[in-house]
């Protein structure tokens, strides 16, 4: 063969196999759009870095991150380039478990899934992955942007209340990853608690002229969903959903103080009766109550029943309560702004309703 030749057709295979090795982005990934104000940066040339990340760590091999410095259209860019299931690229105290959407644009050289982890350290074991999660499928040459609400990591247990220390990539190809940074207001989130639903109330609404502070079966007579800690005091209740139907709701209660909880403003003039379905886990003692305040917002001047013999509830069960206002004989027919709860023990509350029967 023909030197010149020969170096030529081993020129073409080495370029050949360097093609084949990754196929480098003919244009940049998409320019964010976000406030700068807003977002937490990761990795990007569009915003500053909040953290000293991210650093790609030297394994080498296949599962090895890198850092390339690639020209595009004349203009130099630094990408992470990616194979497979990744080492850990380490984040460097990112703060992205503080914000609402994790964001990150990438280029495939095939089409195929792609997915992500986060975690609080940089340990393999620790990552919080979404293997459930609808993760788009990447088109082969083209850039992707990928956006991952933060909430669902947090579903599947990530600590959020920690910095997150390391992302790691996994698919089934080659990719350059641009512009990772998480933006946006964070969504709260309660897990939901497993245990049996309440029991669902017996009274017309209409004709038992039902006013209700908390009950998915009645519309809600209070100006808001009540239990809002309105003065110094400990927070001791937590609206959650149950896990058999996360669209309804409960109330925990635990470690029960002098805190009084706002439903203003509860109007029971026309009630007789107060209900209210309470389910002991059978910590502490069981014992529970309630009492009123009609008008100090400190939450200094609740009266409590002093001949109403409260029930005592079972362990691991619900337990329907119906008291006769008149029993709160310096409240009856007058509009209530506070309760507040007494007990040993944690509680669950559903079906908190005043209500009109004859005697």
């Amino acid at each position: 063969m023909n030197k010149t030749i020969k170096i030529c057709a081993l020129g073409a295979l080495f370029l050949a196999g360097m093609h084949a090795a990754y196929a480098q982005p003919t244009t940049a990934a998409p320019t964010p759009k976000q406030p700068a104000d807003d977002v937490v940066s990761l990795f990007s040339d569009h915003y500053e870095t909040t953290g000293k990340g991210p650093e790609p760590q030297s394994y080498g091999g296949d599962n090895a991150v890198t850092k390339d410095s690639i020209t595009i259209n004349g203009i130099t860019d630094y990408l992470l380039r990616s194979s497979g299931n990744s080492n850990g690229v380490f984040t460097s105290n990112w703060s992205a478990q503080k914000k609402g959407t994790i964001h990150l644009d990438v280029y495939a050289e095939t089409s195929g899934t792609f997915s992500f982890g986060i975690g609080t350290t940089f340990s393999a074991s620790s990552q919080t992955w979404l293997d459930d999660y609808e993760w788009p499928t990447l088109e082969a040459g083209t850039w992707t942007s990928i956006e991952v609400p933060v909430v669902e990591f947090v579903k599947k247990g990530l600590d959020d209340a920690t910095n997150v220390q390391s992302i790691r990539f996994k698919g089934k190809g080659k990719y350059y990853i641009d512009n990772i940074y998480a933006y946006g207001e964070k969504q709260e989130y309660v897990a939901p608690v497993d245990i049996p639903i309440a029991p669902t109330p017996q009274h017309d609404e209409t004709e038992n002229l039902v006013k209700s502070a908390f009950s998915d079966s009645y519309k809600r007579s209070t100006k808001e969903d009540p239990f809002t800690v309105s003065y110094a005091g400990k927070i001791s209740t937590i609206k959650r959903s149950y896990v058999s139907d996360e669209n309804q709701f409960v109330l925990e209660m635990k470690n029960l103080s002098t805190a009084g909880v706002n439903v203003s403003t509860w109007d029971l003039t026309k009630c007789n009766f107060v209900h209210i379905d309470v389910y002991w886990d059978g910590s502490g003692d069981g014992t529970f109550e309630f009492g009123m305040n009609k008008d100090d917002w400190s939450g200094k001047k609740f009266s409590y029943m002093e001949n109403f013999t409260w029930p005592q509830l079972v362990a691991n069960d619900w337990t329907s309560i119906d008291i006769p206002l008149a029993e709160f004989a310096s409240f009856f027919q007058l509009k209530i702004i506070m309760l507040q709860f007494k007990g040993s023990g944690t509680f669950y509350v559903d079906n908190l309703y005043g209500y009109y029967e004859e005697q």
